[in-house]
């Protein structure tokens, strides 16, 4: 068994990889105060139908909150959803934050789930 309670298992170090998304090489890497306009971040187009970030984890594992940085730089504010998966066919939504502005650090709890995959 692995278990790492109170840990971020969505890093490198982890054996996590992101799958889908731009600019993606320093999203797992655990820095979160080393960013700008030229580098520290992730992005996704902002479209109808077009792919978000996903992060593969290494391994099934049970988790019940994400924790994510939104770009805090400047005055923007962003919706979003998570949805999680175990086969990256069938998508569970976890948070639905479509309908609100955010920014800046985001905590998210929702009821404990088996995923391999989490996307926004």
């Amino acid at each position: 068994m692995y278990l790492v309670p109170e840990e971020n298992i969505a890093t490198t170090h982890h054996g996590a990889e992101v799958v889908d998304g731009e600019m993606c090489d320093c999203l797992l890497d655990g820095d979160t105060a080393s960013y700008d306009l030229d580098r520290g971040f992730a992005r996704h187009p902002i479209k109808e139908n077009e792919r978000g970030i996903c992060v593969a984890l290494a391994r099934p594992s049970i988790i019940n909150t994400i924790r994510l940085l939104l770009w805090d730089k400047d005055l923007r504010q962003y919706s979003y959803f998570i949805e999680v998966s175990m086969d990256k066919q069938d998508w569970v939504r976890v948070i639905d934050y479509s309908k609100y502005l955010c920014r800046s650090w985001q905590t998210l709890h929702f009821k404990p789930r088996v995923v391999r995959f989490v996307f926004t």
